[in-house]
């Protein structure tokens, strides 16, 4: 390969995007002297700019069409200039898509830390308000909790969001299959709380168990929240009283067994809340037995985060 085609293409590059060219010039520089042809038009039309290259198609073919503009009539040459310029605007544009991704989640108010806070906050967002001595009790517990080890715990803003549509419906009887430090489970008490109510919540490792106790301890809500330990499988069998909300919480897996065994016990207007609807992945067989069933009405909610599916049981 002549490295006049790379100062060709270089001068190119000049016309669409400066810093491919800075890029393109130093690798020429080191062979200009092996360049003795004037520079020609460019053989090969590329149409790629700054705009295009937002789009994350445009960054995936840039690569493959500049090594064909490099020296198209060569296709089926690797010589190492080629593969050195190939490898470093793939470089470039994968540095490119980085930063474009960074500045995006950072202009939304966004976070990638898999944490309390994981999927930001639009900038107006502020933290509740504490209404009486007992919910500020509550709310110091919550926002300790966000200080310490996260145990895969829903996010402050899903709590937020739990806590608001079971207060909502008034919800008297709420069950959560998955309990592990207590977090969402303090969010559902605050509800149970207001409404006079109650929140079972299963879960089967004793660790956990004992962690959670302590901060409904330290809320102040142990009063009004009943840990059911075991197999939450066979453990909700116990339930015969109609429920207002369930929130599943546990291996995705089973998430089908507790929605068959659970449903039945609904009331008509309550809610059947499943987390987990965006990371990881949700089992496929339980979206469709929300999505396809005529008695249920399924919206999700929370999709920057982890993502909850909001079913309502039809009256």
């Amino acid at each position: 390969m002549e490295f006049c085609e790379v100062q060709d293409n270089q001068r190119m590059a000049g016309r669409l995007l400066q810093t491919d060219a800075a890029i393109l010039a130093r690798l020429a520089t080191q062979h200009n002297t092996r360049c003795n042809t004037p520079w020609r038009k460019p053989h090969f039309p590329l149409t790629i700019n700054r705009q295009t290259l937002k789009s994350r198609t445009a960054r995936v073919i840039m690569v493959p069409v500049v090594a064909r503009t490099v020296n198209p009539s060569l296709p089926g040459k690797r010589s190492r200039t080629m593969r050195q310029l190939v490898f470093i605007v793939a470089a470039f544009c994968v540095a490119s898509w980085m930063a474009d991704t960074a500045s995006a989640q950072s202009s939304r108010g966004g976070s990638e830390r898999r944490g309390f806070d994981y999927g930001g906050a639009p900038e107006f967002d502020s933290p509740p308000l504490a209404k009486s001595d007992a919910e500020k009790r509550a709310l110091a517990a919550l926002d300790a909790m966000t200080k310490d080890q996260w145990y895969l715990n829903v996010t402050t803003r899903e709590g937020r969001v739990l806590r608001q549509l079971a207060e909502a419906v008034g919800a008297k009887r709420i069950v959560e299959i998955g309990t592990s430090s207590g977090y969402s489970t303090l969010w559902l008490a605050m509800a149970a709380r207001a409404t006079g109510g109650k929140v079972f919540t299963h879960e089967i490792d004793p660790e956990k168990v004992k962690i959670a106790r302590a901060n409904f301890e330290r809320a102040g809500l142990d009063d009004v929240i009943t840990i059911v330990e075991g197999d939450a499988h066979e453990t909700i069998k116990r339930h015969k009283e109609p429920i207002d909300v369930v929130f599943l919480d546990a291996e995705k897996k089973g998430y089908v067994d507790y929605l068959e065994k659970l449903l039945p016990l609904v009331r008509p207007g309550g809610l059947v809340l499943g987390h987990d609807m965006h990371r990881p992945m949700p089992d496929p067989r339980y979206i469709e037995a929300i999505t396809k069933n005529p008695d249920l009405d399924t919206s999700f909610i929370m999709m920057e985060s982890f993502g909850i599916s909001m079913t309502l049981k039809k009256r």
